[in-house]
């Protein structure tokens, strides 16, 4: 790769590149939409990483990307080019009018990866603000620019379920981080999955991204001992077919959390590509300043 960013990307590459780009979890900023002070804002958040932003010379310049609704955000990965930014600020904003600095860097030396962690925020628009790049004549370039949610507690913890349709399709298939691979069910009614988070925790949002055997209706329940549960959310009535329900209730704490299934949306079992877990949630008041 290293060598085809120098090279360029061959004649007829383009579009195989762009189907190879799989955002990573918990990533926010795939494909969305971006602008900035000049150049092409879009490669730095298109997935592909022969492809880049460009400021052009100066030492003052900004990248922005709208998250398309509030979200929590809590750390930004960037991969600067050779051209990279000496001084710089990641910014926050839940109007884009408005913006406070979530993290900066001073100082920096090198090119390649940068990963800038802060506080979780509510926000919508987040951008990079250069103050100083490396050098004046060339400006601020970027091979990539993420911005990430709060961490998927559920991520590669051991999992299991009621059943599975073949082995193949087994439950840590939802937990794995690979939205490729996915669990099923047996073909019945109040099957289960749950997910062993290791130790006590607050859960206040869960994401289910159902393939076409979806639940229609289920519980999402937690337990200290993965015995005793309670419920933290019931769904009901969803229609049938593949989506993703994103789902924020009241904090409940536990060490296990499911989806308990009560009724199937089609004949098939129940089946999902994704069972994450978070601790925190868009806050309700934006932020503002």
């Amino acid at each position: 790769m290293s060598t085809v960013r120098k090279l360029g990307v061959g004649t007829g590459l383009t579009e195989v590149a762009t189907t190879l780009a799989t955002p990573a979890n918990g990533e926010l900023s795939a494909g969305k939409p971006a602008t900035a002070s000049a150049g092409t804002a879009d490669a730095a958040f298109d997935g592909v990483s022969t492809t880049k932003w460009q400021s052009g010379p100066g030492d003052h310049a900004w990248l922005r990307v709208d998250l398309g609704r509030p979200q929590t955000v809590t750390k930004v990965d960037l991969d600067w080019a050779p051209a990279h930014g000496r001084d710089y600020a990641i910014q926050v904003s839940g109007d884009d009018t408005t913006w406070t600095t979530a993290a900066h860097r001073t100082d920096r030396t090198s090119a390649g990866s940068d990963t800038l962690t802060f506080d979780p925020v509510t926000a919508r628009y987040v951008r990079l603000v250069g103050t100083e790049a490396a050098r004046n004549q060339d400006g601020y370039a970027l091979w990539s620019m993420r911005v990430f949610d709060v961490p998927d507690l559920a991520l590669h913890r051991p999992t299991t379920a009621s059943s599975s349709e073949v082995p193949s399709l087994g439950p840590e298939n939802a937990t794995d981080g690979d939205p490729a691979s996915r669990w099923a069910s047996a073909y019945r009614d109040g099957e289960w999955i749950q997910v062993d988070l290791g130790q006590v925790q607050t859960v206040r949002r869960v994401l289910l991204d159902w393939e076409t055997a979806s639940g229609q209706d289920y519980d999402i329940q937690v337990s200290d001992d993965g015995t005793n549960w309670k419920t933290a959310t019931a769904v009901r009535d969803k229609p049938a077919g593949a989506r993703v329900d994103e789902l924020t209730f009241a904090p409940a704490s536990g060490r296990y959390i499911r989806m308990q299934g009560i009724k199937r949306a089609s004949s098939f079992g129940y089946s999902l590509r994704r069972f994450e877990v978070r601790a925190a949630s868009p806050a309700t008041n934006l932020l503002r300043g």
